[in-house]
């Protein structure tokens, strides 16, 4: 019986983040064996924190980010990060973005560097990526993600994920858009899928690429990176502000991208959840996997 190390982020019902290192489980049928759970948010616990994310250095596994979401004592969100650089045994908050700041991503990249998403709306919502050269102890200035029109409105449930073997970043988001008034029709909101890249560690990203299938609307699920540096991202279609998807159906979709052009997205599921956002996930090791 092969056993390993596990570790999972998680919320409690209070809001406190809390590690949990499943240090012992069963390889076959994940029966746990060991369990410690490890206070995260000690520097920031008497804010609430919802939406966490938590990456590993693919160089150093013993360096561990957490991106959260706070809600402030004035209501408003924003964004933290919490580095941990001995294997999740204690934890130092490194970056809080400010106030009116939400959704947040955070990945590695290769040589230590990190980086951080956020979608934050102080004048209109904008996507501020963060660059950390030393393994998120310290953080540059923001860069934004430019806009793909001039009827651009917002973005919305942006992600990142990162190219190991370059650090090209791309950069996945919802993208709402508003077209010219029409007779009694008025101003109308379309919601297309945008993907934005950087082969400069951040500081500069490509005007982003817009998908647009259908008149329907659509919601960006995430983008990860397969070997040989192709990005690959989801999303998925509904047709009303409340999320309900058309005839009660909500339809999964995927596509690629270089940076340059998008794939002809791909059919991937239907499914009636309606509240249920999808992510993807890559075994970038290359190796078959044995159960």
């Amino acid at each position: 019986m092969k056993k390993s190390l596990l570790v999972v982020g998680m919320v409690i019902q209070s809001g406190i983040l809390v590690l949990a290192q499943i240090s012992e489980y069963s390889k076959l049928n994940l029966n746990i064996y060991k369990t410690n759970a490890v206070f995260v948010s000690r520097e920031f616990s008497h804010l609430p924190h919802v939406e966490c994310y938590m990456a590993v250095n693919p160089e150093d596994e013993m360096n561990l980010a957490v991106a959260s979401m706070a809600v402030t004592e004035k209501g408003e969100l924003s964004t933290v990060v919490f580095i941990s650089v001995n294997g999740g045994l204690t934890w130092k908050r490194t970056l809080v973005s400010g106030e009116g700041c939400s959704d947040p991503w955070i990945a590695f990249g290769k040589n230590d560097h990190l980086f951080f998403s956020t979608l934050c709306t102080v004048k209109d919502a904008k996507i501020r990526i963060y660059h950390s050269a030393d393994k998120g102890l310290t953080w540059t200035n923001p860069s934004l993600i430019p806009v793909a029109d001039t009827n651009h409105r917002s973005f919305d449930h942006p992600s990142l994920a990162v190219d190991i073997s370059t650090n090209k970043i791309y950069v996945l988001a919802s993208h709402v858009v508003v077209s010219p008034a029409t007779n009694e029709t008025g101003n109308r909101a379309r919601f297309t899928i945008a993907i934005s890249s950087s082969e400069d560690n951040g500081r500069n990203f490509s005007i982003p690429l817009v998908v647009s299938p259908s008149n329907l609307k659509y919601q960006a699920g995430n983008v990860v990176v397969l070997p040989g540096s192709k990005a690959v991202f989801s999303f998925f279609d509904f047709a009303s502000p409340d999320w309900n998807s058309l005839l009660g159906v909500r339809t999964l979709w995927s596509a690629s991208s270089d940076g340059n052009t998008i794939s002809r997205p791909s059919f991937v599921v239907q499914y009636s959840d309606f509240r249920n956002l999808t992510h993807l996930a890559v075994d970038i090791s290359g190796k078959e996997f044995n159960n």
